[in-house]
């Protein structure tokens, strides 16, 4: 896909506003021919009329699946903060400011890739091994809260947001969610190209959990648990356009609303797990979806739940891992995104980096 944007009030306003703060003229070029294609009459197609010139000289690099102007201007700020953890990387712990030496621990590690080679599934073992043992849907229950406090979004999302119909407060939201693909359709669409889909997603779950230590055999029957409570979770779900309308995704209720909503789930010991018992006030961004969800927990088996706890667990870590798994969740990545070749590593690494410690790379 292409987004090619045209900011030319803004950088006149940008322009304006610096040559008045240093009184020096600046030189300003909003529009550059080049970017036209006149070969294409405006009447009839203004966008490649507009923007065919930038496009031909942009082709899409290999590493992305998209480009523009504002992805240049993106790629070109990556630049500047790997720049900036290298120097980090450099000083090591001889740096006097604790930010910078966070900075250097978090991206030094995840540029150590011969100790992720060397490690192989290990980092995540520990958390497989917890789910195999779950014995009950109340440990199931405790299992998700685990996961979402450490980052990994399972069976819902849930976090603190805007009311958006009372400016001063913030509140909890529950949101549909507990999906691997982007969105119902690739789960439910009956098209070829979404069965496709649903068939290399199924191969490359199955392949993830041999990764992870599974028999060929294992593998594949989880990698069909996981399509199965995947798909359960999409019926639900709204579509794009349905997410669309703010006051249908708009449904406040309180604790006990919410616990009346779907009484199966333990969600004070969810809340607690979360770190906020107190929390009284939630929007249920669908409420359907919820019903199901909670439903789910007690018709799908204890197999089943642990089988797609265990893929979440690897999906999210998959990245961090030895070039196996990082491989293989580029090949199936690259079916969704289009990209053709992966990102170097040390771009990977500020990615990250700029992912977890946001603030303090911000700061330098």
């Amino acid at each position: 896909m292409r987004f090619v944007h045209r900011a030319l009030a803004f950088t006149l306003a940008l322009a304006t506003s610096a040559a008045a703060q240093t009184a020096v003229p600046i030189q300003t070029k909003p529009l550059d021919p080049a970017n036209l294609d006149r070969s294409v009459p405006a009447c009839t197609d203004f966008y490649h009329y507009a923007n065919g010139g930038w496009i031909k000289s942009h082709p899409v690099p290999a590493a992305f699946s998209r480009w523009g102007s504002f992805d240049e201007l993106q790629e070109n700020n990556q630049s500047n903060l790997l720049t900036i953890l290298r120097n980090a990387a450099a000083n090591g712990n001889n740096q006097a400011n604790a930010d910078l030496r966070k900075l250097s621990i978090y991206y030094s590690s995840c540029m150590d890739s011969a100790a992720a080679e060397r490690n192989g599934a290990q980092p995540i073992v520990p958390e497989l091994t917890r789910i195999a043992g779950l014995t009950s849907r109340a440990q199931v229950e405790a299992e998700i809260a685990r996961l979402h406090s450490m980052g990994v979004s399972a069976l819902f999302g849930f976090g603190a947001e805007q009311d958006a119909k009372n400016s001063t407060a913030v509140i909890a939201g529950v949101n549909q969610g507990g999906l691997s693909l982007p969105d119902r359709d690739y789960y439910l669409n009956p098209e070829k190209r979404y069965a496709d889909i649903r068939a290399n997603y199924q191969d490359h779950v199955a392949r993830m959990f041999q990764l992870a230590g599974e028999s060929s055999t294992q593998a594949a029957s989880d990698a069909q648990r996981v399509v199965a409570i995947e798909t359960a979770l999409a019926k639900p779900a709204k579509t794009r356009v349905e997410r669309r309308d703010p006051n249908a995704n708009y449904h406040k209720m309180t604790a006990a609303e919410l616990a009346q909503l779907a009484p199966g789930f333990g969600w004070p010991a969810f809340f607690t797990g979360e770190g906020r018992s107190d929390i009284s006030t939630i929007n249920v961004q669908n409420p359907l979806f919820v019903k199901v969800a909670d439903s789910l927990l007690a018709s799908a088996s204890l197999d089943d739940w642990k089988a797609y706890l265990r893929w979440h667990v690897i999906d999210a870590s998959a990245q961090s891992l030895s070039s196996p798994f990082v491989n293989e969740d580029f090949r199936f990545g690259s079916t969704l995104s289009g990209a053709k070749e992966m990102l170097p590593r040390d771009k990977r690494c500020a990615r990250a980096t700029d992912n977890g410690l946001r603030d303090a790379l911000g700061q330098a």
